[in-house]
């Protein structure tokens, strides 16, 4: 009996391990939730938005230079590659950039009103 359940006992193991995952996916990073950050540059000043589940980005900054609060809108894709817009599409500046766990970092772009740089963090990652 004792032989037996020694048996059944390796044959749970061995098949709990052929089950594991073999390891080639990445893992999920889940980007859901507030993030804060500045940017610099040609302006600057600083940005809070909401990363919601479907990816889609919104929120607003606050531009220095023109001293007012502008909505920001854009989408983040599942490997963290943001593409956004600060104002409205015609004269607004596009934020390009990358996301990880619990930082974020790019480049914002606007013709009329020149560049710079963007660094954030997501609320609570310590």
């Amino acid at each position: 009996m004792k032989n037996m359940i020694k048996i059944l006992m390796l044959s749970i193991v061995f098949v709990t391990l052929g089950c594991s995952s073999d390891g080639d996916e990445a893992p999920e990073i889940d980007f859901y939730g507030n993030w804060f950050g500045t940017f610099d540059g040609d302006d600057s000043g600083t940005f809070s938005v909401f990363i919601h589940e479907d990816g889609s980005v919104t929120g607003d900054a606050v531009s220095n230079n023109l001293q007012q609060t502008l909505p920001l809108n854009g989408q983040i894709n599942d490997s963290g590659n943001l593409n956004a817009v600060l104002g409205s599409a015609e004269n607004g500046a596009t934020f390009t950039g990358r996301f990880t766990e619990t930082t974020s970092s790019g480049t914002w772009n606007n013709p009329s009103n020149g560049s710079g740089t963007w660094t954030g963090s997501k609320q609570g990652a310590n």
